[in-house]
């Protein structure tokens, strides 16, 4: 049965994206530009359903909701809205509620969350699963790359972005968004390069080491602390670095071409690069765009009034401002509009332009067609955006545990009868410190950044009920005050409870008793990589010479790996099964990825000192790694 779906949205990226993940899965696509031209569309074709953006310039997407659902032809039409601050704007979501649209999607959003909602609608899709991964390509002349950068993260794509530009080539490794690795055939961009434009190393000193790396097949970072030339930390630095320089590079090409290739996971994954999306674009347009090109983006939003956004996972994204910023971000208030803010800062207004236009691509400021009125404007940024993150395992498993027994008055801290300002305050309070952004630089396990977003979602889902009065009566209604607010848990959960006792009998060197807590850890919790590590370690420990059983260890640390590659002490205790099993060079390259997850990883650099010993056929306690891991000792 056909199934075509119109999809109307403002961003040729999006449309894009979502035409072809949409195609992949059966569905016939169209896509247009502009709310009015798609509603005469809908309304003279034959089309299933409709995926409208809100904001768009010209006609709304709630104007075109409304006109369709006054004609009968599209009456009963099913229609999903999507947006980046429907549920935080009550009078937008009065709108939506009058208008009825049959859902509404917030940005962000995965491609699984859209079609949940369109099998909702229409029944199962033609083709349940892709034939192929989703590709989609474009031109970054027409699509920025801030813009291709913000898409991804709106979209929380898993992948690869291929960027190209006559000779030059490179690849973005994204997770959920979030670029975490980069290749480049530049040779300028090589890690020996940069150095010598550092100053660190010298012509000489980069070709021996590009010599000794060739003979070897070692890591040129490795190859660099053994000849006493970079210590650890400046090694991990230094290739974070060189991964954001990489892609920071792209915001100077003036055209250029890309291409996303979706993926579950990728053969190697050492986070290298540690920004948010709207750092990198904030840095990237700093850095290389010339004031006629951010003009020249302005100018359409000179008559708008800037707000910064009540979408959390917009708001409240890691950057840096200085004072001026700061101050600049605190008037983005909904109430002057973007010519009046810069008029009001005309010393520094060329570095304001840049900033605004970096937040107006990374959604942290909306700018909105009609200022808004002073008594339902959002709540001042305040503080800068970026907050230290405390996320110990133990407090997130503590908070989930507790936060999703309460209910929703307990859980945002407030009284039954509290007022709708008290309300957003304390929402955004908690959104603040619960949003999985503040997370990212935790290198945490799937399994807890899953907690982290259910918490967050918990919260969300709290203010959005007790937000709007009907719903906050029916909840009142379902959840009496007689019952009393849900107790705090104080419990840990079973799983984490074995976890912890067979750590412990693992570090005092009792495998015996290590081993069935450990492996009851995995089976209660199969995908948390600190489980799967503590128990493959067990395993090898309790049965050090059995080789069938080192093969079982290998096979569940690689799984730990792949689930969470930036843990130092899964990389070194691959090392560890891999050396026994004679495999020297993988163990040598395990040995090396855990030092450049952890520079303080004493066990990694001992090992990779031992090794170049052993190669150099000497016991010479000369460079850089000896030198470190004796004071390391000390």
């Amino acid at each position: 049965m056909s199934r075509p779906v119109l999809v109307i949205d403002d961003d040729p990226g999006i449309r894009r994206f979502l035409s072809r993940a949409l195609q992949l899965r059966g569905y016939e696509v169209e896509t247009c530009a502009r709310a009015d031209e798609g509603v005469d569309r809908l309304m003279h074709g034959e089309y299933r359903l409709a995926l409208i953006d809100i904001q768009m310039p010209g006609w709304s997407g709630i104007e075109a909701c409304r006109s369709l659902r006054a004609q009968p032809a599209t009456r009963t039409l099913p229609i999903i809205l999507m947006t980046a601050f429907y549920q935080d704007d009550e009078n937008l979501r009065r709108q939506v509620d009058e208008v009825g649209a049959n859902a509404v999607l917030l940005k962000p959003f995965t491609l699984d969350e859209l079609l949940e909602r369109i099998a909702f609608l229409l029944g199962p899709a033609p083709v349940p699963t892709p034939p192929a991964l989703e590709s989609v390509e474009g031109d970054l002349a027409e699509t920025l790359l801030p813009r291709l950068l913000h898409n991804l993260y709106s979209l929380k794509a898993t992948g690869l972005l291929y960027l190209e530009r006559a000779e030059t080539q490179k690849v973005v490794y994204l997770r959920n968004g979030y670029p975490i690795f980069m290749r480049s055939n530049l040779v300028r961009e090589c890690l020996g390069k940069m150095l010598i434009r550092d100053k660190f190393l010298t012509e000489r000193e980069c070709e021996q080491s590009l010599a000794r790396m060739k003979e070897s097949g070692r890591l040129q970072g490795t190859v660099l602390m053994e000849m006493g030339l970079l210590s650890p930390h400046h090694l991990h630095d230094a290739l974070q670095r060189q991964m954001t320089e990489k892609l920071l590079e792209v915001f100077s090409w003036p055209e250029g071409h890309y291409r996303f290739q979706a993926a579950r996971r990728f053969k190697k994954g050492v986070t290298a690069i540690e920004l948010a999306p709207a750092a990198l674009i904030l840095e990237g347009i700093r850095r290389f765009w010339s004031p006629l090109q951010v003009s020249a983006f302005l100018a359409e939003y000179l008559e708008c009034f800037p707000q910064i956004t009540a979408n959390p996972h917009y708001r409240f994204q890691g950057i840096e401002l200085s004072a001026a910023e700061q101050r600049l971000l605190e008037e983005c208030r909904g109430e002057h509009s973007l010519a009046d803010l810069l008029e009001g800062h005309p010393l520094v207004r060329p570095n304001l332009e840049k900033l605004l236009a970096a937040l107006i691509l990374a959604r942290v400021v909306e700018p909105l067609e009609h200022p808004v009125r002073v008594a339902t404007r959002a709540p001042s940024a305040g503080a800068a955006p970026r907050v230290a993150a405390a996320g110990a395992r133990e407090d997130i498993l503590r908070d989930h545990q507790r936060m999703l027994a309460q209910d929703y008055f307990s859980l945002l801290g407030v009284t039954n009868d509290v007022g709708a300002e008290e309300l957003r305050r304390a929402y955004f309070s908690l959104a603040k410190r619960y949003h999985p952004d503040r997370f990212r630089h935790e290198h945490l396990s799937a399994d807890l950044q899953a907690r982290v977003e259910e918490i967050f979602q918990r919260l969300r889902l709290a203010y959005e009920t007790l937000s709007d009065p009907a719903r906050r009566q029916a909840y009142l209604v379902a959840h009496s005050p007689e019952a009393g607010p849900g107790a705090p848990g104080t419990d840990l959960p079973q799983a984490e409870i074995a976890f912890r006792e067979g750590r412990e009998w693992l570090r005092r060197g009792r495998t015996e008793k290590a081993l069935p807590l450990l492996r009851a850890a995995v089976e209660m919790c199969p995908d948390e990589p600190e489980y799967l590590t503590a128990c493959a370690w067990a395993m090898h420990r309790h049965r050090p010479q059995d080789r069938e059983e080192a093969g079982r260890a290998r096979r569940m640390l690689l799984r730990s790996a792949r689930l969470n590659p930036a843990s130092d002490l899964t990389q070194l205790y691959l090392g560890y099964v891999l050396r026994f099993e004679g495999r020297e060079s993988e163990a040598e390259r395990r040995f090396e990825i855990a030092a450049m997850c952890n520079p303080d990883c004493k066990a990694a650099l001992r090992e990779l000192r031992l090794i170049a010993m052993r190669r150099a056929g000497t016991g010479a306690k000369g460079g850089i790694l000896g030198r470190w891991w004796r004071g390391l000792k000390k």
